[in-house]
Protein backbone atom coordinates (compact mmCIF):
# COMPACT_ATOMS: atom_id res chain seq x y z
CA UNK A 1 0.00 0.00 0.00
CA UNK A 2 0.99 3.61 -0.58
CA UNK A 3 1.40 4.50 3.12
CA UNK A 4 2.10 1.12 4.71
CA UNK A 5 5.84 1.76 5.24
CA UNK A 6 5.07 4.95 7.21
CA UNK A 7 2.91 2.99 9.66
CA UNK A 8 5.02 -0.17 9.84
CA UNK A 9 6.43 -1.44 13.12
CA UNK A 10 9.96 -0.11 12.56
CA UNK A 11 8.81 3.37 11.54
CA UNK A 12 6.28 3.63 14.37
CA UNK A 13 8.92 2.53 16.90
CA UNK A 14 10.87 5.69 16.08
CA UNK A 15 7.95 7.71 17.46
CA UNK A 16 8.22 6.15 20.92
CA UNK A 17 10.32 8.96 22.52
CA UNK A 18 7.90 11.57 21.19
CA UNK A 19 4.89 9.65 22.53
CA UNK A 20 6.50 9.23 25.96
CA UNK A 21 7.30 12.92 26.10
CA UNK A 22 3.78 13.89 25.11
CA UNK A 23 2.22 11.49 27.64
CA UNK A 24 4.39 12.89 30.46
CA UNK A 25 3.62 16.46 29.41
CA UNK A 26 -0.12 15.81 29.64
CA UNK A 27 0.15 14.05 33.00
CA UNK A 28 2.35 16.88 34.33
CA UNK A 29 -0.41 19.34 33.43
CA UNK A 30 -2.88 17.81 35.91
CA UNK A 31 -0.98 15.52 38.29
CA UNK A 32 -1.37 17.85 41.28
CA UNK A 33 -5.04 18.65 40.68
CA UNK A 34 -6.33 15.41 42.17
CA UNK A 35 -9.43 15.21 39.99
CA UNK A 36 -10.04 15.49 36.23
CA UNK A 37 -12.29 14.47 33.39
CA UNK A 38 -9.92 12.01 31.75
CA UNK A 39 -11.54 12.39 28.33
CA UNK A 40 -10.93 16.12 28.07
CA UNK A 41 -7.56 16.29 29.80
CA UNK A 42 -5.86 13.21 28.33
CA UNK A 43 -7.82 10.91 26.02
CA UNK A 44 -8.64 13.65 23.50
CA UNK A 45 -5.38 15.66 23.38
CA UNK A 46 -2.96 12.69 23.26
CA UNK A 47 -4.16 11.03 20.03
CA UNK A 48 -5.18 14.35 18.54
CA UNK A 49 -1.70 15.82 18.90
CA UNK A 50 -0.15 12.53 17.85
CA UNK A 51 -2.05 11.98 14.61
CA UNK A 52 -1.78 15.64 13.60
CA UNK A 53 1.99 15.41 14.05
CA UNK A 54 2.17 12.20 12.02
CA UNK A 55 0.03 13.64 9.24
CA UNK A 56 1.85 16.96 9.27
CA UNK A 57 -0.95 19.35 10.20
CA UNK A 58 0.21 22.58 11.90
CA UNK A 59 -0.02 22.45 15.70
CA UNK A 60 -1.75 25.84 15.77
CA UNK A 61 -4.71 24.31 13.88
CA UNK A 62 -5.45 21.61 16.50
CA UNK A 63 -8.67 23.18 17.72
CA UNK A 64 -10.37 23.39 14.34
CA UNK A 65 -8.93 20.02 13.32
CA UNK A 66 -10.67 18.51 16.35
CA UNK A 67 -13.89 20.22 15.30
CA UNK A 68 -13.60 18.69 11.84
CA UNK A 69 -12.91 15.28 13.36
CA UNK A 70 -15.99 15.55 15.58
CA UNK A 71 -18.08 16.55 12.58
CA UNK A 72 -16.73 13.62 10.56
CA UNK A 73 -17.74 11.28 13.38
CA UNK A 74 -21.18 12.89 13.44
CA UNK A 75 -21.56 12.08 9.72
CA UNK A 76 -21.33 8.39 10.58
CA UNK A 77 -23.70 8.49 13.55
CA UNK A 78 -26.92 8.24 11.50
CA UNK A 79 -28.49 10.43 14.16
CA UNK A 80 -28.33 13.93 12.66
CA UNK A 81 -31.31 16.15 11.97
CA UNK A 82 -31.63 17.60 8.43
CA UNK A 83 -30.29 20.96 9.66
CA UNK A 84 -27.32 19.25 11.34
CA UNK A 85 -26.60 17.31 8.16
CA UNK A 86 -26.36 20.57 6.22
CA UNK A 87 -24.06 22.13 8.81
CA UNK A 88 -21.79 19.09 8.93
CA UNK A 89 -21.70 18.88 5.11
CA UNK A 90 -20.50 22.48 4.95
CA UNK A 91 -17.93 21.74 7.61
CA UNK A 92 -16.61 18.78 5.60
CA UNK A 93 -16.28 20.93 2.47
CA UNK A 94 -14.20 23.33 4.53
CA UNK A 95 -11.99 20.46 5.68
CA UNK A 96 -11.54 19.30 2.07
CA UNK A 97 -10.33 22.74 1.03
CA UNK A 98 -8.01 22.80 4.05
CA UNK A 99 -6.49 19.43 3.08
CA UNK A 100 -5.89 20.59 -0.49
CA UNK A 101 -4.16 23.73 0.80
CA UNK A 102 -1.99 21.63 3.13
CA UNK A 103 -0.99 19.30 0.28
CA UNK A 104 -0.01 22.30 -1.84
CA UNK A 105 2.08 23.66 1.05
CA UNK A 106 3.81 20.29 1.46
CA UNK A 107 4.70 20.24 -2.23
CA UNK A 108 6.48 23.55 -1.72
CA UNK A 109 7.96 22.71 1.69
CA UNK A 110 8.08 18.94 2.27
CA UNK A 111 8.80 17.44 5.68
CA UNK A 112 8.96 13.96 7.20
CA UNK A 113 5.21 13.42 7.47
CA UNK A 114 2.34 11.68 5.72
CA UNK A 115 1.00 14.73 3.89
CA UNK A 116 4.43 15.38 2.39
CA UNK A 117 4.50 11.78 1.20
CA UNK A 118 1.04 12.13 -0.35
CA UNK A 119 1.97 15.45 -1.93
CA UNK A 120 4.65 13.69 -4.01
CA UNK A 121 2.18 11.19 -5.52
CA UNK A 122 1.53 11.77 -9.25
CA UNK A 123 -2.18 12.37 -9.77
CA UNK A 124 -4.51 11.00 -12.43
CA UNK A 125 -7.68 12.72 -13.63
CA UNK A 126 -10.10 9.81 -13.53
CA UNK A 127 -10.74 7.21 -10.82
CA UNK A 128 -10.81 3.50 -11.44
CA UNK A 129 -7.46 2.94 -13.11
CA UNK A 130 -3.88 2.96 -11.97
CA UNK A 131 -2.81 5.90 -9.85
CA UNK A 132 -4.54 8.22 -7.42
CA UNK A 133 -6.86 11.18 -7.88
CA UNK A 134 -6.93 14.25 -5.66
CA UNK A 135 -10.20 12.90 -4.25
CA UNK A 136 -8.33 9.73 -3.24
CA UNK A 137 -5.75 11.74 -1.31
CA UNK A 138 -8.47 13.74 0.44
CA UNK A 139 -10.34 10.56 1.34
CA UNK A 140 -7.19 8.92 2.73
CA UNK A 141 -6.45 11.99 4.85
CA UNK A 142 -10.04 12.06 6.12
CA UNK A 143 -9.82 8.41 7.18
CA UNK A 144 -6.42 8.72 8.86
CA UNK A 145 -7.44 11.85 10.73
CA UNK A 146 -10.64 10.45 12.22
CA UNK A 147 -9.24 6.95 12.72
CA UNK A 148 -6.12 8.29 14.38
CA UNK A 149 -7.86 10.26 17.10
CA UNK A 150 -11.55 9.44 17.63
CA UNK A 151 -11.02 5.68 17.93
CA UNK A 152 -7.93 6.03 20.11
CA UNK A 153 -9.68 8.53 22.39
CA UNK A 154 -12.47 6.03 22.96
CA UNK A 155 -10.08 3.11 23.45
CA UNK A 156 -7.97 4.99 26.00
CA UNK A 157 -11.06 5.96 27.98
CA UNK A 158 -12.55 2.47 27.85
CA UNK A 159 -9.24 0.90 28.89
CA UNK A 160 -8.88 3.08 31.97
CA UNK A 161 -12.51 2.44 32.89
CA UNK A 162 -11.95 -1.33 32.58
CA UNK A 163 -8.81 -1.14 34.73
CA UNK A 164 -10.58 0.82 37.48
CA UNK A 165 -13.56 -1.52 37.43
CA UNK A 166 -11.24 -4.53 37.71
CA UNK A 167 -8.70 -3.68 40.44
CA UNK A 168 -7.09 -7.12 40.28
CA UNK A 169 -6.21 -6.41 36.64
CA UNK A 170 -4.80 -2.99 37.53
CA UNK A 171 -2.69 -4.54 40.31
CA UNK A 172 -1.31 -7.15 37.91
CA UNK A 173 -0.43 -4.51 35.34
CA UNK A 174 1.38 -2.41 37.91
CA UNK A 175 3.30 -5.48 39.04
CA UNK A 176 4.23 -6.55 35.50
CA UNK A 177 4.13 -3.78 32.84
CA UNK A 178 5.10 -6.38 30.22
CA UNK A 179 1.42 -7.34 30.19
CA UNK A 180 0.43 -3.88 28.93
CA UNK A 181 0.23 -4.94 25.28
CA UNK A 182 -2.10 -7.79 26.25
CA UNK A 183 -4.22 -5.31 28.20
CA UNK A 184 -4.44 -3.08 25.13
CA UNK A 185 -5.59 -6.09 23.10
CA UNK A 186 -8.23 -7.00 25.65
CA UNK A 187 -9.41 -3.37 25.84
CA UNK A 188 -10.08 -3.05 22.12
CA UNK A 189 -11.59 -6.54 22.04
CA UNK A 190 -14.04 -5.92 24.88
CA UNK A 191 -14.82 -2.25 24.13
CA UNK A 192 -14.20 -2.18 20.38
CA UNK A 193 -14.01 1.57 19.62
CA UNK A 194 -15.19 1.22 16.01
CA UNK A 195 -18.05 -1.24 16.21
CA UNK A 196 -18.99 -1.93 12.61
CA UNK A 197 -17.96 -1.73 8.97
CA UNK A 198 -19.90 -2.00 5.73
CA UNK A 199 -18.41 -4.10 2.95
CA UNK A 200 -19.51 -5.11 -0.55
CA UNK A 201 -19.75 -8.82 -1.42
CA UNK A 202 -17.28 -9.68 -4.18
CA UNK A 203 -19.00 -12.84 -5.40
CA UNK A 204 -22.13 -14.88 -4.67
CA UNK A 205 -21.68 -16.86 -1.47
CA UNK A 206 -23.82 -18.68 1.07
CA UNK A 207 -23.10 -18.33 4.78
CA UNK A 208 -25.11 -19.85 7.61
CA UNK A 209 -27.94 -20.60 5.19
CA UNK A 210 -28.09 -17.04 3.85
CA UNK A 211 -27.27 -16.32 0.20
CA UNK A 212 -25.32 -13.13 -0.46
CA UNK A 213 -25.13 -11.82 -4.00
CA UNK A 214 -22.27 -9.93 -5.62
CA UNK A 215 -22.31 -6.24 -4.67
CA UNK A 216 -24.67 -6.82 -1.73
CA UNK A 217 -23.76 -4.60 1.21
CA UNK A 218 -23.02 -6.38 4.49
CA UNK A 219 -22.66 -4.75 7.90
CA UNK A 220 -19.99 -6.44 10.02
CA UNK A 221 -20.45 -6.09 13.77
CA UNK A 222 -16.90 -6.17 15.08
CA UNK A 223 -17.91 -5.68 18.70
CA UNK A 224 -20.08 -8.81 18.56
CA UNK A 225 -17.36 -10.83 16.81
CA UNK A 226 -14.87 -9.85 19.51
CA UNK A 227 -17.08 -11.44 22.17
CA UNK A 228 -17.82 -14.61 20.21
CA UNK A 229 -17.51 -17.58 22.63
CA UNK A 230 -16.53 -19.80 19.71
CA UNK A 231 -13.34 -17.75 19.37
CA UNK A 232 -12.71 -16.51 22.92
CA UNK A 233 -13.10 -18.54 26.08
CA UNK A 234 -15.07 -16.63 28.72
CA UNK A 235 -15.30 -13.71 26.26
CA UNK A 236 -16.71 -11.09 28.65
CA UNK A 237 -13.73 -11.28 31.01
CA UNK A 238 -10.39 -9.45 30.83
CA UNK A 239 -7.69 -12.10 30.56
CA UNK A 240 -4.17 -10.72 30.45
CA UNK A 241 -2.86 -14.19 29.67
CA UNK A 242 -5.30 -15.06 26.90
CA UNK A 243 -3.68 -17.19 24.18
CA UNK A 244 -3.20 -15.30 20.90
CA UNK A 245 -4.39 -11.97 22.37
CA UNK A 246 -4.28 -10.24 18.97
CA UNK A 247 -6.81 -12.56 17.30
CA UNK A 248 -9.60 -10.02 17.71
CA UNK A 249 -10.93 -7.99 14.76
CA UNK A 250 -11.04 -4.56 16.42
CA UNK A 251 -8.66 -3.28 13.73
CA UNK A 252 -10.51 -5.19 10.99
CA UNK A 253 -8.57 -7.73 8.94
CA UNK A 254 -7.18 -8.53 5.51
CA UNK A 255 -6.77 -5.65 3.04
CA UNK A 256 -8.93 -3.44 5.28
CA UNK A 257 -6.77 -3.91 8.38
CA UNK A 258 -6.34 -0.56 10.15
CA UNK A 259 -3.29 1.23 8.78
CA UNK A 260 -2.56 2.92 12.10
CA UNK A 261 -3.01 -0.12 14.38
CA UNK A 262 0.70 -0.28 15.29
CA UNK A 263 0.67 3.38 16.28
CA UNK A 264 -2.55 3.04 18.28
CA UNK A 265 -1.28 0.03 20.22
CA UNK A 266 2.02 1.73 21.05
CA UNK A 267 0.27 4.94 22.08
CA UNK A 268 -2.09 3.10 24.39
CA UNK A 269 0.58 0.88 25.95
CA UNK A 270 2.83 3.85 26.74
CA UNK A 271 -0.11 5.90 28.05
CA UNK A 272 -1.42 3.19 30.38
CA UNK A 273 2.05 2.37 31.71
CA UNK A 274 2.68 6.03 32.57
CA UNK A 275 -0.77 6.57 34.08
CA UNK A 276 -0.58 3.45 36.25
CA UNK A 277 2.94 4.36 37.37
CA UNK A 278 2.59 8.08 38.03
CA UNK A 279 -0.95 8.24 39.47
CA UNK A 280 -1.76 6.49 42.75
CA UNK A 281 -5.14 5.76 44.34
CA UNK A 282 -6.93 6.24 41.03
CA UNK A 283 -10.67 5.96 41.53
CA UNK A 284 -13.86 6.89 39.75
CA UNK A 285 -14.98 10.24 41.17
CA UNK A 286 -17.97 9.60 43.48
CA UNK A 287 -21.28 10.81 42.09
CA UNK A 288 -19.81 12.32 38.93
CA UNK A 289 -19.93 9.46 36.42
CA UNK A 290 -23.11 8.41 34.65
CA UNK A 291 -21.12 6.30 32.14
CA UNK A 292 -23.17 7.66 29.26
CA UNK A 293 -21.78 6.59 25.91
CA UNK A 294 -21.63 8.58 22.72
CA UNK A 295 -24.92 8.38 20.78
CA UNK A 296 -23.47 6.71 17.73
CA UNK A 297 -24.15 3.87 15.33
CA UNK A 298 -20.48 2.94 14.80
CA UNK A 299 -18.30 4.47 17.52
CA UNK A 300 -18.32 3.22 21.11
CA UNK A 301 -16.90 5.47 23.79
CA UNK A 302 -17.72 7.23 27.03
CA UNK A 303 -18.64 10.92 26.93
CA UNK A 304 -16.67 11.57 30.12
CA UNK A 305 -14.70 9.71 32.79
CA UNK A 306 -14.18 11.62 36.05
CA UNK A 307 -11.24 10.42 38.16
CA UNK A 308 -9.68 11.16 41.51
CA UNK A 309 -6.03 10.35 42.24
CA UNK A 310 -2.83 11.56 43.86
CA UNK A 311 0.74 11.87 42.68
CA UNK A 312 2.58 8.60 43.17
CA UNK A 313 5.50 8.70 45.58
Amino acid sequence: MLLSPMFGTAHVKKAEPFIRGLVDELIDSFIDEGEIDFVQRFAIPLPMRMICGVLGFPAEDLERLKTWSTDMAACLSRMLSPDEEVRVARSMVGFQHYIVAQLEEKRRNPADDVLSHLAKVPLVDHPGGDGFTLDDLISMTFSMHIGGNESTTNALTSGLWLALENPEVLAELRADPRLMRNFVGETVRLETPFQSYTRAVRQDVEMEGVLFHRNDKVEFKLGAANRDPRRFEDPDRIDLHRPSPARHVAFSTGPHHCLGSNLARLEMAIAFEALFTRLADMRLAPGKNDFAHLPHFMFRGLKALHLTFRRAA
